[in-house]
C-alpha cells in the first residue's frame, strides 16, 4: 500500500514589484492622476489536500482532491510567508496643483458618492472586476450632481483588488487595472498586474520503504 499525504502548502501568492508597462501618472494641465499597486506579478500556488488515502500500487490513482483557496503571500524581502486573502491593494489619486478649483459633473448622486472607480480588464479588454456595481435602474428623478476639487487638494481612494473576483482565481495572463473619475472631465490612470497559477503535486510515501 501507498499512503498519500498532503504536501503541506496552501495556495501561495508571490509578489514581484516589477515596473508597470503603463505610465504611473497622466498629467493634464496641473491636475495629475496616479495609480499605485502593492505588487505586479502574483504566483498563485494551489495545494491539493489529501487525508489518509490508500493508493493501489499497481495503478497509483489518488482520489479525492480538494483545492485549498487560502493564500500565503511571500514578499520580495524578506521571504517570510504570511497568510492573507488572494488580493492586493491599489490606490488612485487625483491632485489639483493649480490655483483654481476644478468642478466635476456626475450623472447623478450615486456616481458623485462613488467618484473614484477601479476596473480590471483582461487582455481582450473585457471587464473582470469593478470596485462598485453599476446600477440597473436609474431613479426617474435623478439629476446631475457636481463636486469641486479645491486648489491644492487631492481625491484619493485605496481598494482591495481580488485575484478571485468570481470565486475562482483569475486565469494566467497580464491584466490592466484602471482607476478613474466617474464624472467629467475624465481623468484616469492605469497599472498592469500579472497572474500565474501553479499547482503543487501531493507527496506520496511508501511506508514499506525504509
Amino acid at each position: 500500500m501507498f499512503l498519500a499525504m498532503a504536501a503541506g502548502i496552501n495556495a501561495q501568492v508571490a509578489l514581484r514589484p516589477l515596473p508597470s508597462p503603463y505610465p504611473p501618472s497622466r498629467p493634464s494641465g496641473s491636475l495629475v492622476t496616479t495609480l499605485t499597486t502593492s505588487g505586479y506579478e502574483f504566483n498563485v500556488i494551489h495545494a491539493v489536500q489529501f487525508t489518509n488515502l490508500v493508493v493501489d500500487p499497481v495503478g497509483p490513482v489518488i482520489l479525492p482532491a480538494v483545492i485549498n483557496k487560502q493564500a500565503t503571500v511571500t514578499p520580495p524581502e524578506p521571504l517570510v510567508p504570511i497568510i492573507q486573502p488572494l488580493s492586493f491593494k491599489a490606490t488612485f489619486s487625483l491632485k489639483n496643483s493649480t490655483s483654481r478649483a476644478q468642478t466635476f459633473s456626475f450623472p447623478w448622486s450615486y456616481w458623485a458618492t462613488n467618484k473614484i472607480v477601479f476596473t480590471a480588464y483582461d487582455t481582450n479588454d473585457a471587464v473582470v472586476w469593478m470596485s462598485v456595481p453599476i446600477p440597473v435602474d436609474v431613479p426617474p428623478l435623478a439629476t446631475p450632481t457636481t463636486l469641486t476639487l479645491a486648489p491644492g487638494k487631492t481625491w484619493s481612494q485605496t481598494v482591495t483588488v481580488p485575484l478571485n473576483p468570481s470565486g475562482d482565481t483569475l486565469a494566467d495572463g497580464t491584466y490592466r487595472l484602471e482607476g478613474s473619475i466617474s464624472g467629467t472631465p475624465a481623468f484616469s490612470a492605469n497599472a498592469a498586474f500579472k497572474v500565474n497559477n501553479l499547482y503543487v503535486a501531493p507527496i506520496v510515501i511508501d511506508p514499506l520503504v525504509k
